[in-house]
Order: C-alpha cells, then structure tokens, then sequence
C-alpha cells in the first residue's frame, strides 16, 4: 500500500539515501532537485520531439498533464495529489456554474479557502518545519485559477474600454476546456515550485503563437537579429540559467555551513557586526531561492514558454516568465526596485488579481495582506507584511523629499544611491528575516535587536507633515506639462490646416 500512496519510495533508497548520506541533506530535498533536472530534460523534449509544427496542441497538452502529475505522485504521493485535483476540480465546477460577473470573487474565496485549510494542516502536522509538501504546488495553483477566473470575467463581462492593456491582452471569451485546465495547473514546467504564467500565455506556449505572433508583431526588428529565419534558440539561455542555479546552491551550501540562520540570534554582538552577519545569513538563505527559480525558468524556457519577443536590437528575450531578478534585488536602490525583482511572477498576480482591482481600501496594504494569507498562518508574515507596507510608503514620501536635491553631479548621485541600496537591503534582510523565525517570539526578538528601528522609523515619517508640498508641486508641474502638450498639439494642427 505504501508504494501506491507513495510511489518514490523504492527510488528513495535506491537513489536519494546515498545522496543523502553524502551531501547531508534531507531525502525530499534530494528529490525535489532531481526532479528539477529532470524537468529541464523534458522541457527540451517537448521543445524538439512535441514542437507544435510536428504535433496537435491536444498532444502537448497531454504530455505537459501526465508528467506534472507524475512528478507530483513522486513527490507528495497519492493522497495529496487527489486533494489538488479535488481542488482544480472544483474551480472549474466554479466557470460552469457561477456567472462570469462574479466567478472571480468565487474563485478567490474558495482558493483561499482551500489553501488555508492546507496550511492549518501544515502547522498542525509541521509547526516551524521547512519539509517540501503539496502547500507549495497549491499556492501556484491558487495563482492560475484566479487567473483563469479574471482573465474569464475581463472576457465577458466588462467592456473592453475599462480595460487597462495587461488585461485586454490576457483576456478570454471562452473559458477552456477540462482538459486543457487541468494541463494548465499541472504543467511540469512549474508545478514544483512555480512561476505561474495568465493562461492566456500558456495557451500561445501550446499552440506555438508566442513565436509566430512576435514574429509578426515587428518584421523590421529581424533586420539585426541572428536568429530570425527559424524560432529563436534556446539553448544557451538554458544553460546559462542551470549553470547558474547550480552557482547559487553551492553558494547556499557554503554560507549555511559558515553562517547559520542561528548566529543571527545570538545576543553578546555590537550592532555593526550583528548587521554584517544578518546580509551574509540572508544571502545564504535567499542563494536557495535562486536556485530554485532559475531550475524552473530553466525548464520553462527549455520547453519553449517564457519567450517574450524581441528587444529594441532584434534579440530573443526570455523573460515572459521568470521567478527573480538576482541583480533588481540585491542591487537595488530602492525598496520598491527589491520588492518588484523578487518572487516576480507573484508580485504580477498580486498586481493583476488585487492591487489595480481593490476600490474601498489602501492597494498596497490589501496587496500585502493578500500575499501573507496566501503565505500561511504563521504569525511573522503578517508582521513582516504589514512592516514592508508601512516601510514601502514611508520609502515613496521620503523619496519625493530628497531624491531630487541628490541627482547631480555624478558623484553625489553616486553616494546617494549607495546609501539607498543599503537602507533598502538592511530593511529587506530586518524585516523580512521573520520569514525564517516564522513565529511571533522569535521576530519580536530579532527586531528588538535593531531597536525597532524597521518599525518607528516609517512610522515616523509617515505621520511627519513633510512631501506634501512636493507631492503639489510634481502635480501642479504635470498639470503644466499637460497644457503646454495640449497647446502644442493645437498649434501644430492649425499649421497643418492652413
């Protein structure tokens, strides 16, 4: 019986316990990355032997379904796998019943309620543990079928005009098929760990259209390409990617065994070198998290998905689907830069499905608050949550303060935004350090140590009567600017009439 609930268990010792007993890492984790590889292998099968040109899109389809579930089964088991597609299931019970005015809003209650179910399940059976379960599967899940559900009620029940571009561009008339949901939650591709792509994308993935329709959309581009008489390679992006994906989990590897996430809590320390401490923790922690990104980008870009036309130089671009911008966020200059460079395909849903939708409450505290439910129960997120929010408009008042009296000369630009990237990393790495310790105690404490200074200071600056002035000046500018546009626009007319 343990075989059929848990298929992987021969294989686990057979292959994954002397990996384990060399390396030190755990049985699932050993798996997982497997799986990962083996994911990239696929993806290229299904880019050269399932190229949409060679096979129907119901072929694609059924190879994409059948290896997702399989890797599920190996993973999580039978048990687990019935509940996600108990769950799918019923969102699409959800499209044919419900009206499309409203589906959306059914859809986001009932993922939600859902995944917080899984995640009582989580704490009650794995308090403060780090195991790989079916939670992280769902919550790509709870991003694709909102999706679904919004591109779905953009489609049909609203007017086009209402629209911003993002959502005329990802809109759907008719909801798909069965089939062709399931093979869209279940996408080996990014059904481990993610990133979630609209469904309008996967379905141009599937039928070859993110190809010919950017080959369509600017020929004069190709004049300067290298590789626009046939689709676009994909090979050394792929490689690139693994090769670095594998960099970062060497240097996790490395950092954990030198720097610990415990050293970070230790008490006897000066400030200076608990803060010098806490960015090498941090890195180590987040080198894991690139790692896992960069393999998934790797597989989907493997497979095909991921294309996003041509740059301004005729080039290929890859990034339509991408977990982190390594660079955006551990050089930025601003909270907004770091936040915007991380978990990118998440912070795009919580854009599409929360941020430009909410009416009656503050966007970015709904957008936050959405993303800790979406998270789990643990106490620290809806601390660090609420933290960044408050962190994230305090940035943005004292940004219309200063930042225009630092841009000249070079040097003092220079200076000035060397000292943002660290405001902004050593806020990241204080607050969002309660991602690890996950309960309230422990962030308390952590905080503590940094004199609650990610705290008062934002709270400071935003009760402060300052940047409203220039917040009237930028406008009463605009304004200005908008005349001026208009009265040109007017001008050149009448020259033209006469």
């Amino acid at each position: 019986m343990d075989v059929i609930l848990y298929p992987s268990t021969q294989l686990d010792k057979l292959l994954y316990m002397p990996v384990s007993d060399v390396t030190g890492m755990s049985v699932d984790k050993i798996r997982y990355v497997f799986l990962l590889f083996c994911a990239i292998f696929l993806g290229f099968v299904m880019k050269f032997v399932l190229h949409p040109s060679k096979v129907s899109s119901t072929a694609r389809h059924s190879y994409s379904l059948l290896v997702g579930l399989t890797f599920g089964l190996m993973c999580f088991g039978l048990a687990e796998m019935l509940y996600l597609l108990i769950v799918v299931g019923s969102c699409y019970g959800l499209l044919v019943v419900i009206s499309p005015k409203v589906v959306q809003n059914y859809t986001m209650v009932w993922m939600l309620t859902c995944i917080s179910a899984a995640h009582i399940y989580r704490l009650i059976t794995d308090y403060g543990g780090y195991h790989l379960d079916f939670t992280g599967p769902l919550m790509v899940i709870v991003q694709r079928t909102t999706y679904v559900a919004f591109a779905l009620h953009d489609g049909i029940a609203r007017n086009s005009s209402s629209l911003n571009e993002d959502q005329q561009r990802l809109l759907l008339k008719q909801r798909p098929t069965l089939f062709e949901y399931l093979s869209y939650n279940f996408c080996f591709m990014s059904f481990l760990a993610g990133p979630a792509c609209p469904y309008k994308d996967y379905d141009n993935f599937i039928t070859g259209a993110n190809f010919t329709s950017a080959k369509l959309s600017n020929p004069n581009q190709f004049a300067m390409a290298k590789d626009h008489v046939e689709e676009p390679s994909n090979l050394v992006i792929v490689l690139k990617k693994t090769l670095s994906a594998v960099m970062f989990i060497i240097l996790h590897m490395v950092f954990d065994h030198f720097f610990p996430m415990d050293i970070v809590l230790v008490t006897d320390t000066s400030l200076i070198k608990r803060l010098i401490i806490l960015y090498l923790v941090t890195f180590g922690i987040r080198a894991r998290y690139y790692f896992i990104w960069l393999m998934m980008d790797s597989a989907c870009n493997a497979a095909g998905l991921g294309f996003n036309g041509y740059n301004e130089l005729g080039y290929a671009r890859w990034d339509l689907v991408t977990g982190v911008d390594i660079f955006a966020f551990e050089f930025g200059t601003s909270l907004r830069t770091m936040i915007n460079g991380w978990n990118i395909m998440t912070t795009h849903w919580l854009r599409r499905v929360c941020y430009e939708r909410v009416k009656f409450i503050n966007p970015t505290m709904a957008s936050f608050i959405l993303s800790a439910w979406w998270h789990g129960f643990y106490p620290a997120y809806y601390c660090m949550f609420v933290t960044l929010s408050l962190n994230l408009m305090a940035a943005r008042k004292a940004r219309r303060v200063l930042h225009h009296h630092f841009q000249s000369p070079p040097i003092v630009k220079r200076i000035y935004d060397i000292i943002t990237w660290y405001i902004a990393i050593m806020c990241a790495d204080i607050t969002g350090f309660a991602f690890v310790i996950l309960h309230l105690e422990g962030t308390v404490q952590h905080w503590g140590y940094y004199y609650y200074i990610n705290v008062i200071v934002p709270l400071v600056i935003i009760v402060l009567p300052i940047g409203q002035k220039s917040r009237r000046e930028l406008q009463k500018k605009n304004k200005s600017a908008d005349v001026k546009e208009e009265q040109i626009k007017v001008v050149s007319k009448d020259i033209k009439s006469e």
